[in-house]
């Protein structure tokens, strides 16, 4: 029986409508399919509607009169639809309780409410009830919905949305409901305070970025989260001449005095932002923050701080004027207020109004759901946050909105079984199922459970998947510079030029060649395996390469969208991937999340029909992509749990413990948040590890499209940043773990599939065992990879 959630449960059926009348044989079903029982999204009072509108629409889901909405003539209250028991559209929720089998999705485990219930239980909570075996497929997914559950996202300043306004009316309007009395209460005063602090940090952070002279400000708060940590560690960067793109090998003397000067001036001003300030801070928060006149204004102050502190090196290396660093220093001092104030204010509400703010979709309405949260342990660091702008359609201002991370998520995946032991109810026994879920370095994709039991693949099918290659071909221009589709600086044209060349290079001769790349790859397949895989980073990246591929080259190509996407003739659904096959195209491009998983497609044979994988581009996450640090703290977070320190000896301080793990993971956050998570720059050796852990799954993942039926897959990383040395040819250096993603994974996988010798230790063993059973095959595609000219 599947289980739906409200708000999903239209999208879900009119995905399975469509998808039955694109795939089937015939342009309407001619068979009975089981599933179309539960399918039926009509509402059977709509006839009787009464209205004159000549454009009536069908209503809303919301809007229909299923439960607690018909007036009977004659008597109070509002009663249920009279076809509620019978209407086809509840099959699924009137059947629930006697079926043996539940299907929901990760969202609908934690959030969706039982149907048809006479208790209010949601799906992971009735689970404990009733279940005798709780199934869970692809763990490592379900781990990161459960983790992005507890990523909260507020709007705080938006036309007739925005939260700080909404709060500031309350406020008011609570105040004046009681001849200001309530000031009489402590928590309202509170509450009153805190706002007002966090309106003068909105409202002066708001001046900063519309004045005209704020373009580089503008700049960058535009690129992705930020926090007042990061916007800081940005204006110590710059006075030290680092951009943000800098990598840390080759100016190594200049980060770490950027990082001592941080400590030294910024960090003490954002762990209290609200506190009195140093005496050497004195004037410019005076001047930022003061009711009356000020002697200087803020920017004066803030300019004559940085020219006091200006650290000693070559003004000609030095990034930006003196009056957008003063711009960034104020911009970074009102984001640590604003994040402050909102905590503050948002642990007050309950004094400050009974009632919810908003109009049900805001915020508080989107929080994870009340009956789980005591359940869910919050992060070492407490409540941590970051804010984010977006531009309006006029350019010329845009919303603040907050990030708040409230908790362990991928405790619930933990604890499917037990959920409530503490209540005397034995939950099911719960089987997590996972072919890539076993990667220690990565903190996305790890499951911290030692698997039961491992499927291992027959030897002559071993043998048969050995038989796969990778080559490393990056493309290259006229004049033989290698093409970086990777490293184009964020700069779209120029992202897209470069691939565009590469799929060129691929798909065409080069001058003086008999061949194109493709065409030598296809002549190594068999004949029914000739379609191949064309990898970048996006959906926008495949239309590009698809659009070029069909108007410039001898091949067709079909690119992936998403499911709710109008199709065009050289698009596919991501649903229909199954039928590429069938299509007659020679190439799929595709983004790697679109085709690394779920989708099979297979030849008449029912073997792999993608002979060969090309990735036209480095996967590599974006460079504000908040999941990063977020697996970072919540793998760590379980860690501790799963493993708590014990206090009873006497040696261990229990409250310096505490405090050197809330700052040593705050610390990490706001680091990690607001500064771009570049592979070049990511010297700390658990995040280096962690990205390519990151990186490595979802490649095996991908290539996994193209060995179904245990076939042979070619594999060509044709992006000059998987290996930017090898790729220069006046290069002499060889690419390091720290150059190249490639070679760091290669030493990765070495770390963990070297013996570990006759000493080594039961859990040690069983380590080796799981890393031969899960990356061996990766491993030797890895080792094995043809360099080309080196």
């Amino acid at each position: 029986m599947p289980i739906f959630g409200r708000t999903r449960e239209g999208v879900h059926k009119d995905r399975f409508w469509r998808s039955l009348l694109h795939d089937g044989e015939t342009t309407f079903p001619t068979g009975l399919d089981p599933a179309a029982a539960f399918a039926d999204d009509q509402c059977y009072l709509e006839e009787l509607r009464l209205t004159s509108r000549t454009d009536r629409a069908p209503l809303p889901r919301e809007e229909r009169p299923c439960t607690a909405r018909l007036a009977v003539a004659g008597e109070s209250g509002r009663r249920d639809c009279p076809l509620l028991s019978r209407c086809p559209s509840h099959t699924a929720a009137r059947k629930v309780a006697e079926a043996q089998v539940w299907v929901t999705t990760a969202a609908g485990l934690a959030s969706t409410r039982m149907p048809q219930s006479q208790i209010d239980v949601r799906v992971a909570e009735a689970a404990q009830h009733h279940l005798s075996v709780l199934l869970v497929d692809e763990a490592d997914t379900v781990q990161q919905q459960f983790d992005d559950r507890f990523l909260l996202h507020e709007i705080l300043s938006q036309p007739g949305r925005g939260w700080s306004h909404r709060v500031g009316d309350r406020i008011g309007q609570r105040l004046e409901h009681s001849w200001f009395l309530d000031l009489l209460n402590p928590e309202v005063t509170a509450g009153d305070k805190h706002f007002r602090r966090h309106d003068q940090a909105l409202t002066e952070l708001y001046r900063l970025v519309i004045a005209s002279g704020a373009d580089a400000l503008r700049d960058v708060i535009a690129e992705g989260p930020f926090t007042g940590y990061s916007l800081l560690r940005r204006l110590a960067r710059s006075l030290h001449g680092l951009g943000e793109r800098t990598d840390f090998t080759d100016k190594a003397e200049q980060e770490e005095a950027a990082d001592y000067y941080f400590e030294e001036h910024f960090a003490s001003l954002l762990s209290a932002p609200f506190q009195a300030p140093a005496t050497n801070w004195a004037e410019l928060i005076e001047a930022m923050t003061a009711a009356h006149d000020t002697r200087v204004s803020a920017q004066e102050a803030a300019e004559a701080w940085i020219t006091t502190h200006q650290p000693a090196i070559d003004e000609a290396k030095v990034r930006g004027t003196l009056a957008e660093y003063a711009q960034l220093l104020q911009a970074g001092v009102w984001a640590a207020r604003i994040t402050t104030s909102f905590f503050e204010v948002a642990q007050r509400l309950h004094a400050i109004s009974s009632s919810p703010i908003g109009d049900g979709e805001d915020f508080w309405s989107r929080q994870p759901p009340r009956d789980l949260m005591p359940f869910v342990p919050e992060q070492a660091a407490g409540n941590l946050m970051a804010l984010q702008w977006q531009p309006n359609p006029g350019g010329d201002s845009g919303s603040f909105s907050i990030l708040w991370l409230r908790g362990v998520g991928r405790w619930l995946l933990y604890h499917l079984h037990d959920l409530l032991t503490a209540e005397g109810i034995e939950g099911p026994h719960v089987v997590l199922a996972s072919a890539t879920s076993w990667m220690p370095a990565s903190p996305r994709f790890h499951l911290d459970v030692a698997p039961n039991l491992v499927l291992r693949e027959p030897a002559k099918a071993r043998a048969a998947l050995k038989e796969s290659k990778m080559f490393f071909r990056p493309p290259r221009y006229v004049d033989g510079r290698p093409v970086f589709t990777s490293g184009t600086g964020g700069d779209p044209t120029r992202h897209a030029h470069a691939l565009c060349t590469a799929a060129d290079w691929i798909c065409n001769p080069a001058p003086g060649a008999r061949e194109s790349l493709l065409q030598q790859a296809r002549l190594r397949l068999a004949d029914d395996r000739q379609q191949v895989l064309f990898t970048v980073q996006s959906t926008r990246d495949a239309q590009t390469v698809a659009d070029y591929i069909n108007h410039k080259t001898p091949y067709t190509a079909l690119h992936v969208i998403r499911d709710d996407d109008p199709p065009t003739r050289h698009s596919i659904p991501r649903r229909r991937l199954p039928t590429f096959a069938a299509s007659g195209a020679d190439i799929l491009v595709a983004a790697e999340g679109a085709v690394q998983r779920g989708h099979n497609i297979l030849n008449a044979r029912r073997v792999a029909a993608l002979g060969a994988v090309f990735y036209l581009a480095r996967i590599h996450p974006p460079a504000d992509d908040a999941t990063f640090p977020l697996s970072l703290l919540s793998r760590e977070a379980m860690r501790r749990l799963r493993n708590p320190i014990e206090l009873a000896d006497p040696s261990v301080d229990p409250v310096d413990l505490a405090r050197k793990l809330r700052h040593g993971e705050r610390r990490r956050w706001q680091q990690r948040v607001g500064e771009p998570v570049l592979f070049s720059r990511l010297t700390d050796p658990v995040e280096h590890a962690a990205f390519v852990g990151n990186f490595l799954v979802p490649l095996h993942q991908t290539i996994g499209r193209g060995i179904r039926g245990n076939e042979p897959v070619l594999v060509y990383l044709c992006d000059a940043a998987f290996a930017p040395r090898t790729a220069t040819l006046d290069k002499t250096a060889a690419d390091t773990p720290r150059t190249s993603v490639i070679v760091a994974a290669q030493q990765l996988l070495h770390g963990w599939l070297t013996d570990p010798g006759p000493t080594a230790t039961a859990a040690q063993r069983l380590d080796h065992e799981l890393a031969h059973a899960c990356w061996g095959l990766a491993s030797h595609l890895l080792d094995n990879i043809d360099w080309g000219h080196r």
